[in-house]
């Protein structure tokens, strides 16, 4: 998940990315190739699906599971990405919907309830404050 803080005392914002199979509002999120961590991968996954540069945590924050089209389960973990910069161009600019929204609105847009769960866990437990200003685009 995908934080920025616009200004030093600005709000915390939150990155949401439309699925391209059904819409739903969700992370950047994808596999993890050869040789990668899940901290590696969701850097990796946040700059293709949106041009997001940042300090990603090493510590996975939470998990989730998925099925797709009815088939295959899928398990994400999820590291928290404080934003530093917005690049673009990006490999996905064309092909994925995205934007970013307060993490209180987070918890009630996103397609898949357990991960609405994590980001009212960021609420609960503070973690916003350590978000780190956005530095241009």
């Amino acid at each position: 998940m995908c934080l920025r803080r616009l200004g030093k005392e600005g709000p915390v914002e939150t990155l949401l990315i439309a699925s391209r199979r059904n819409g739903l509002w969700g992370i950047p999120k994808g596999r993890i190739e050869a040789g990668e961590g899940t901290s590696q991968a969701a850097q990796r996954e946040a700059f293709e699906e949106a041009g997001v540069r940042g300090s990603v945590e090493k510590d996975v924050f939470g998990t989730f599971t998925y099925d797709k089209q009815g088939a295959d389960l899928y398990h994400v973990s999820v590291h928290v990405l404080h934003t530093l910069q917005l690049v673009d161009p990006f490999p996905e600019r064309h092909v994925r919907r995205a934007r970013w929204v307060p993490v209180r609105t987070a918890v009630r847009e996103v397609g898949r309830a357990e991960l609405g769960e994590l980001f009212a866990r960021l609420l609960a437990e503070d973690i916003l404050n350590d978000a780190r200003p956005l530095q241009g685009r």
